[in-house]
């Protein structure tokens, strides 16, 4: 399985594909080169993301690439799977006391936000920009 750290194109995808498309595509986008996917969704409620994203994870696996959650570490850790944190989310030193050692990516905005990422503690794994 690949890394975080190793991935070179991110697929941030919406759940708005129909239902079981989004799993169903990550074969192919692995095979063109995707090698990480993160589900970035904000209208579903907590139930249907655990559903969604626990079938995306399962292709993600067996495509051998990592799976990204957006916005909630209660479905990261059930999942077994990263997360992803925007400046309004929660605070990453929860989320870390919620995920363990999973890896924590960060949105930033501006420069001051990509300062403020490189300062803190504990340091985002990655920060998008």
């Amino acid at each position: 399985m690949r890394t975080i750290e190793e991935a070179r194109l991110y697929l941030v995808a919406p759940a708005e594909l129909e239902a079981g498309r989004l799993a169903d595509l990550v074969g192919d986008l692995a095979g063109a080169g995707v090698d990480l996917v993160q589900l970035r969704e904000k209208e579903l409620d907590g139930g249907e993301v655990l559903e969604l994203g626990s079938e995306v994870a399962d292709a993600c696996r067996a495509a051998g690439i990592p799976f990204v959650i957006n916005d909630r570490p209660d479905i990261a850790l059930a999942l077994g799977c990263a997360l992803h944190l925007g400046q309004d989310d929660v605070p990453a030193e929860l989320a870390r006391r919620i995920i363990g050692d999973a890896p924590i990516g960060r949105s930033t905005h501006s420069r001051d936000q990509v300062a403020a990422e490189l300062a803190a503690t504990p340091r985002p794994s990655y920060i998008a920009v």
